[in-house]
């Protein structure tokens, strides 16, 4: 019914369609909107280790100054937490995010390619803010905590239906929002972890 409808109000823009074109149309709109798989897993995947490797240099290079260290930070030092917060968040995400997804619909509930690539990415956004400044040990935690935010930022846009196929606001977004907020915590110079009390919090 809400097809025939939809073909009503667009009859003026598929006149000159031919009726493949029209039935394909009617296909996109009447396909299954929970079964919504990644075109190419691919590419994801190869994307992924494209934007990882990068984002290492990134890091390290723009943090830091790969020439001409500042502030005692070390570029090694740098890259490793970025690896430990990346890696982790990537391998909670893929177990996480499959009953936190699956409370939403069945179909969903599995475990997928994308929730490890995104699970990496949102690590990775998450570190950026504080990956001259922390122990390891933070950047694991860091890395576990990102994971989890990703896929209850998944759910949570899910249960609002806001269309992100790409889970673009769940990874910069949340994962933005996260490192910000963790490093008030785990700063090695401001970080209330260290005795410095709430001064990041604005308190």
């Amino acid at each position: 019914m809400k097809v025939e409808i939809l073909m009503k109000q667009l009859k003026g823009l598929t006149d000159d369609l031919s009726d493949e074109e029209i039935e394909r149309i009617e296909n996109l709109i009447t396909a299954d909107v929970e079964d919504c798989r990644p075109s190419s897993i691919q590419s994801i995947v190869l994307g992924t280790f494209i934007l990882w490797i990068c984002w290492l240099f990134f890091n390290a290079g723009s943090t830091n100054g790969m020439l001409n260290p500042k502030n005692n930070a070390k570029p090694e030092e740098i890259m490793m937490n970025t690896i430990l917060c990346s890696a982790a968040s990537g391998i909670t995400a893929v177990f996480v995010k499959y009953p936190i997804m699956g409370l939403a619909t069945e179909k969903r509930k599995k475990y997928d390619v994308q929730a490890l690539c995104n699970g990496i990415l949102v690590g990775l956004v998450t570190v950026t803010a504080m990956c001259a400044n922390i122990e390891p040990w933070a950047a694991l935690i860091s890395g576990l905590l990102s994971g989890i935010v990703y896929s209850v930022a998944c759910r949570a846009l899910y249960a609002l239906k806001i269309d992100d196929p790409i889970e673009a606001s769940q990874v910069h977004g949340a994962g933005g929002f996260l490192g910000v907020m963790l490093t008030s915590f785990f700063d090695r110079d401001h970080g209330s972890f260290y005795g410095h009390g709430g001064k990041q919090f604005g308190i």
